[in-house]
């Protein structure tokens, strides 16, 4: 199966944002991450006329909810409720620009939050977002990081465990450092995947292209890399995978 290929497009209020997708598309990818601060999610960026462009350009869509770096507090914190609130308008958001998922962060526990609490407080914020996603028709996805509670795909495997494994929760894989055999035990559940600028390894993206995975392999460039950076990194991970010599 041919992989679909996405850029992560950030500043959906910036002027130059529809320069910036029509760059991708003119680049040649298949879709758009579109990475959405705090305070986009607060007031969305006039959804009917991102929606519009994106259909125009023919650009697939998914969102990137804020939260991974500062910003409201998290899914684990005191104030978790105002987390699950934005994580509720990005799901709004993605129904309105036909986003058929959103994809998030666990957060990082603070020093003083005892393990067992942390994971108490993740599924049950997890629950509260996942059931009003369900009821809108929305995947959410969530990303294993470094540092974060769910760090690794194990960790994923024990949230959905106690969330009742439900099929409109998957997982966000980041395919920089994972091998070809995770990403082979793991296809069932991945539900978008991301690559970092740098070259993944040639088995694991093989491992995905053999898959029945249908999303986008969303490229993260640098925000003001030069416009060639784009285009390259395409390229780079096309010529990868298993069929790019026929």
């Amino acid at each position: 199966m041919n992989l679909r290929y996405a850029g992560v497009a950030g500043g959906a209020g910036d002027p130059r944002f529809a320069e910036a997708l029509r760059r991708l598309a003119g680049a040649g990818y298949d879709g758009v991450t579109l990475a959405l601060e705090d305070s986009e999610l607060l007031r969305p960026p006039r959804p009917r006329r991102i929606a519009a462009l994106l259909d125009e350009l023919g650009l697939a869509r998914v969102i990137e909810a804020g939260g991974r770096r500062g910003g409201a507090p998290g899914l684990l914190d005191d104030g978790r409720a105002q987390r699950v609130d934005l994580l509720r308008r990005a799901v709004d958001l993605a129904v309105a620009i036909g986003a058929p998922l959103v994809s998030i962060w666990s957060g990082a526990p603070s020093g003083t939050l005892h393990v067992a609490t942390a994971w108490d407080r993740l599924q049950d914020s997890c629950q509260r977002v996942l059931s009003y996603a369900q009821r809108r028709g929305v995947v959410l996805g969530l990303e294993p990081a470094p540092g974060m509670l769910v760090e690794c795909a194990a960790d994923f495997e024990a949230l959905r465990q106690r969330l009742g494994r439900p099929p409109a929760f998957g997982m966000t894989l980041g395919l920089a450092g994972s091998s070809a055999e995770e990403v082979a035990h793991f296809a069932p559940r991945i539900a978008h995947v991301r690559a970092a600028d740098s070259v993944p390894d040639s088995g694991a993206l093989a491992a995905l292209a053999a898959s029945d995975y249908e999303g986008l392999v969303a490229i993260e460039v640098t925000r003001h890399a030069a416009p060639e950076v784009a285009p390259a990194a395409l390229a780079a991970l096309r010529a990868l995978e298993p069929d790019a010599a026929r």
